[in-house]
């Protein structure tokens, strides 16, 4: 299993066989990344590759914990921190619509202070 990378700067894909164009950075750390099919391999200065394992790992951990979790779990754990914000704005709005809502039903000019007038007016009367 070799790649052709010796004198040259491009680099030939060995499962779809594309040639690309290799950074140095690239080719120094070992890793390519092909960019018609997406195939992660391990290149070494000789040619030799190997497909990178780490990269098939964390797709099947992740499709697997995919399928054991439960919807809400899932939906928490795939909620970063950045959506974090958003939805604490939504649920905020929805609860003061709901709280207005609800207090949009009372009367509150009738009911609350009718005892009170009623008091003042007597002790008025009682005073003159």
């Amino acid at each position: 299993m070799s790649a052709p990378t010796s004198k040259s700067n491009y680099v030939i894909c060995p499962i779809c066989s594309h040639s690309s164009i290799g950074q140095p950075v690239e080719m120094f750390n070992g890793l390519f990344i092909c960019p018609y099919c997406h195939s992660h391999l391990v290149i070494s200065w000789s040619g030799h590759y190997v497909k990178d394992p780490l990269a098939i790992q964390q797709l099947d951990i992740g499709q697997m914990l995919r399928r054991q979790s439960r919807p809400l779990a899932r939906l928490r754990r795939d909620l970063t921190r950045q959506y974090l914000p958003i939805v604490a704005v939504i649920g905020g709005a929805i609860f003061l619509g709901g709280a207005i809502a609800a207090l949009s039903r009372y009367d509150f000019r009738s009911a609350m202070f009718d005892g009170v007038l009623e008091w003042v007016q007597e002790k008025e009367l009682f005073d003159n």
